[in-house]
């Protein structure tokens, strides 16, 4: 759902010479030794390694490589030494480009006016992007952000403020990565004149405000930015980040309920894909098919993406959402070796996300939110001395820590309590009061009602609202009087809608029922325990019980299940 990985294609080509243009005697078909090659200069080492990239000749190019930081070294030329390290991740595995960085980092460190040290720990972040490690990824996004606006690197300031951005919209926080995006955009167009390369970096910050406001759903900024990535897409002659364009809002006509004509183009454009982004097409196809009433079409669609992440061992969007509709399926067919399967794959990922959200919240927090807001604040009192700034800060920050433990302990202290009254007592649902019926109903004999509230009851003694097919139609007809008739009595004597009514009635039972049979919930989802009790939708069931007792689903069942072991 992100612009980065074309970026780190677009950084990555080529990293000294921007705009590439032909070579000259160098496009020799002979290979030169490596004397000879010692005798170029660095800027047509860099072009004849370009040349030799393009043809895939890896041994050649390792040979260019080689006399460049040979001869960087003897020259003690640091900036070409750390280029020549550089160049070496465009073709090696993640993990020894790391280590290369790590070298740039240590011979540049104390680089002033370069684009060194920055571009080592921005290339860093691309990678550990590249590779689901966003925690670390943000760590260095983030000092090569401070390390650019020290050197004064404005496109690397934006390409920085482009990867934090969308850390924080691919793990919860996506409206602080639209504003940091168009904090980007903004800083873009104040010093175009002094970026070589103003129209890319324009397009993919585009690209990253696309996407950003998709996922938001506010679907007329997505198609404004979706739009302006068009035009400067085929200005660039940038094909990827074009198509990108035209699934991002095929992915807003599916918003708009435009089902055919999103599935139209994403169908023409899921083969040109593989991996996680073949998987995000195939999640909204899948969701398309369900719109159009081809529950079975959604599944296929749901297990193509199930291959992708189990053979890859990929996180990908919704993927929660794709494992429940599985698991639900294979629930429903019996098939107990997929059930364990896609259970497995759903608590994995769901943990595995989780756990990165809150390393990147954590990090983004307190290496970029609070020292940007410290800068800000510090912009607006610099007639404050330094030892006040300071002072001020740390109270900020205690009365923050304190106030969020305090809430943190208030919410624990309140749970307990709630669900220690739960276990003690048993819940009843809403009963009408029969032997004094003073409430009128226009139109309804008094006997009628009468004889409507023993029904009720009497439906209620013997648990019919655990069925999950029951409507008000159903209990009208099992009654034998007329819906309206129903509707308006539960409404009156049960002082709730018909809806409310059965929900009430289905959740006071299964915490009454799981109390007394502790047992009934080893081994099973939430999702089978609410099947169970007739509530057709997780979502549901665990408002149900939220609204009933104060308390969620997996605190009341987690108290249950310790109570009994």
């Amino acid at each position: 759902m992100t612009a980065l990985r074309p970026l780190f294609w677009r950084i990555f080509l080529p990293l000294v010479i921007l705009n590439c243009i032909a070579i000259n005697s160098l496009q020799s078909q002979k290979k030169l030794s490596k004397y000879r090659l010692s005798q170029l200069s660095f800027k047509e080492l860099t072009k004849l390694a370009n040349e030799v990239y393009d043809k895939e000749d890896y041994t050649y190019l390792n040979d260019i490589l080689s006399v460049h930081y040979d001869k960087a070294k003897q020259e003690k030329d640091t900036l070409e030494l750390a280029n020549s390290l550089t160049y070496r991740i465009w073709y090696e595995s993640s993990e020894t480009g790391l280590n290369y960085l790590d070298s740039v980092l240590d011979i540049t460190r104390n680089q002033k006016g370069s684009i060194f040290p920055a571009r080592a720990y921005y290339l860093k972040g691309l990678i550990l992007y590249e590779i689901d490690k966003p925690g670390m990824a943000m760590d260095n996004f983030i000092k090569g952000y401070y390390s650019s606006l020290l050197s004064k690197n404005h496109s690397q300031v934006v390409d920085c403020l482009n990867g934090i951005a969308v850390l924080k919209s691919e793990y919860g926080q996506e409206r602080k990565g639209i504003l940091l995006h168009r904090e980007a955009l903004d800083y873009l167009e104040k010093n175009s004149e002094g970026i070589d390369d103003y129209e890319w970096i324009k397009l993919l910050t585009v690209d990253n405000l696309t996407l950003g406001y998709l996922e938001l759903r506010e679907l007329d900024s997505a198609r404004t930015y979706g739009k302006m990535g068009m035009q400067l897409s085929l200005l660039q002659n940038d094909t990827l980040v074009y198509r990108k364009m035209i699934i991002a809002l095929a992915q807003a006509n599916y918003y708009e309920g435009n089902y055919l004509k999103a599935k139209d183009t994403l169908l023409n454009y899921i083969n040109l894909y593989n991996g996680i982004k073949r998987a995000d097409i195939l999640y909204y196809l899948g969701e398309i098919e369900n719109k159009l009433n081809n529950p079975q079409n959604r599944i296929n669609y749901f297990e193509h993406i199930h291959q992708i992440v189990s053979k890859d061992s990929a996180v990908v969007d919704n993927s929660k959402d794709v494992y429940q509709t599985l698991l639900k399926d294979a629930i429903e067919r019996g098939e107990k070796e997929k059930e364990t399967e896609y259970l497995w794959w759903l608590v994995h990922n769901d943990s595995v996300l989780e756990s990165m959200k809150r390393k990147v919240e954590e990090i983004s927090l307190m290496k970029f939110d609070l020292p940007i807001q410290k800068l800000k604040t510090d912009f607006f009192e610099s007639q404050i001395s330094k030892k006040e700034r300071y002072l001020n800060l740390f109270y900020c920050i205690s009365f923050l820590l304190l106030l969020i433990g305090g809430i943190l302990l208030y919410h624990y202290r309140t749970t307990q309590r709630r669900l220690k009254h739960l276990m003690r007592n048993k819940i009843e649902p809403f009963r009408a009061d029969y032997k004094n019926i003073k409430k009128k109903i226009n139109n309804i004999d008094k006997s009628v009602i009468i004889i409507l509230l023993n029904k009720i009851n009497e439906w209620e003694n013997k648990e019919g609202y655990l069925n999950p097919d029951i409507s008000m139609n159903s209990l009208a007809k099992e009654f034998g009087t007329n819906s309206a008739y129903l509707s308006k009595v539960i409404n009156v004597y049960k002082e709730q809608s018909f809806s409310n009514y059965i929900k009430d009635l289905r959740i006071s039972y299964s915490i009454n029922f799981i109390k007394e049979n502790p047992d009934f919930i080893k081994n099973k989802s939430i999702i089978q325990i609410a099947e169970h009790f007739g509530f057709k939708s997780l979502d549901v069931f665990a408002r149900s019980l939220k609204d009933k007792t104060g308390v969620t689903p997996g605190a009341f069942l987690k108290w249950v299940s310790q109570r009994n072991l």
